[in-house]
């Protein structure tokens, strides 16, 4: 599969500029064409890629190659050490974030800089929450899932949490708690600018195809360019209410980069239009296998099986009592009754025996 994007310059002014300037004139176009591999994870070397890391700050990120993912598996350079609380002494906290790359805040000013959200998608049992907030260290925020529905899924009640976006990703005409995240913009867009770097990339994440975001985005672009679905294109998570176990989990997202015309850049950059281009988005999905929900409905009606069966031995062993019970008393009255009457049926045999005895012993003297 061949994917073309856009190879955009990311670095300052001044003689950066002229030596971007130079590399890119020699392109015919902006737009660079690579199998699928490579853009994820295998990479490819590109000049414009070798002149900006003459430029770039020493660190562990691999520069000799531009893959999106590569070299990423099995290290900590991209989303580094996060820590999160047990729930061993407060079960309320289960899962909630406590530091990321050592400290407790992000980049993000005032309350938004923040650490907080569940850090691995573990959450405290509570049937009454109406949202969850999950930490993505992507976009150095958490991101809320709004509980939208509820319904039995086989014999267990779920609840699905979605992603709104003008509301987890709103600008403050839609969601006023979000004016610390820089959101001028329409409502759908989060600016994750700084997020990785110092602030010289302009990125920004939305849900794929722009979906729920204002059509500002969608009318950037042609006709019938995106057709956004929640079912294709939404995020949520779907978890068994008793438990907390997620049955299912979408997570989609659309890194989005904003082009903007430069005329110092050559010609290139003189033909653009400022637009929120979007470069990739990613969908993972993960569910729940009939065996493991055969183990989670045992989680679930345990305790009423439980109950059940303990009612049950509860009512044979009261059974078994009241018998042995009467059982005893029946013994005990039979034995008042013989004390009672000595003369009684067995006391007459008797003594019509011994009568029996005496007599045949008269009958052998005569």
């Amino acid at each position: 599969t061949g994917v073309q994007t856009c190879a955009l310059p990311i670095w300052g002014q001044g003689f950066k500029e002229f030596m971007i300037k130079s590399t890119i004139s020699m392109r015919p176009s902006l737009f660079v064409t690579r199998p699928a591999r490579d853009w994820l994870f295998e990479g490819f070397s590109d000049t414009l890629l070798t002149v900006g890391s003459m430029f770039a700050k020493k660190t562990n990120i691999p520069m000799d190659k531009f893959g999106w993912f590569y070299k990423r598996n099995g290290t900590t350079w991209a989303d580094d050490v996060i820590s999160m609380k047990t729930g061993l002494k407060e079960y309320s906290q289960l899962g909630d974030i406590v530091t990321w790359k050592g400290t407790n805040r992000t980049h993000y000013p005032a309350e938004c800089g923040q650490l907080k959200g569940s850090a691995a998608g573990f959450v405290p049992v509570n049937p009454d929450r109406q949202f969850i907030d999950y930490f993505s260290p992507d976009i150095c925020r958490p991101i809320r899932f709004s509980k939208t529905s509820s319904w039995v899924h086989n014999s267990m009640l779920v609840d699905r949490f979605s992603v709104e976006p003008t509301l987890t990703f709103g600008n403050t005409s839609t969601n006023p708690d979000n004016w610390c995240y820089n959101p001028n913009h329409p409502a759908g867009l989060h600016n994750s600018t700084g997020c990785k770097d110092e602030g010289i990339l302009p990125v920004f994440v939305s849900l794929p195809h722009f979906h729920g975001a204002d059509p500002y985005y969608s009318h950037q672009f042609a006709d019938g360019t995106f057709n956004p679905s929640e079912a294709e294109h939404g995020a949520s998570m779907v978890i068994q209410t008793n438990t907390s176990i997620p049955i299912s989990i979408k997570m989609r997202l659309q890194i989005i980069m904003q082009v903007r015309r430069n005329e110092n850049m050559g010609k290139n950059f003189n033909r653009l239009q400022d637009t929120f281009l979007p470069v990739m988005w990613f969908d993972a999905e993960a569910v729940t296998t009939p065996e493991l929900e055969k183990q989670i409905w045992g989680l679930v009606y345990a305790p009423s099986i439980a109950s059940k069966v303990g009612i049950g031995l509860t009512v044979v062993g009261l059974v078994m009592l009241m018998v042995a019970i009467s059982f005893m008393i029946k013994l005990f009255i039979e034995k008042r009754r013989r004390v009672a009457n000595p003369s009684g049926p067995g006391r007459m045999e008797s003594d019509r025996s011994e009568e029996r005895r005496v007599g045949k012993e008269c009958r052998s003297r005569w």
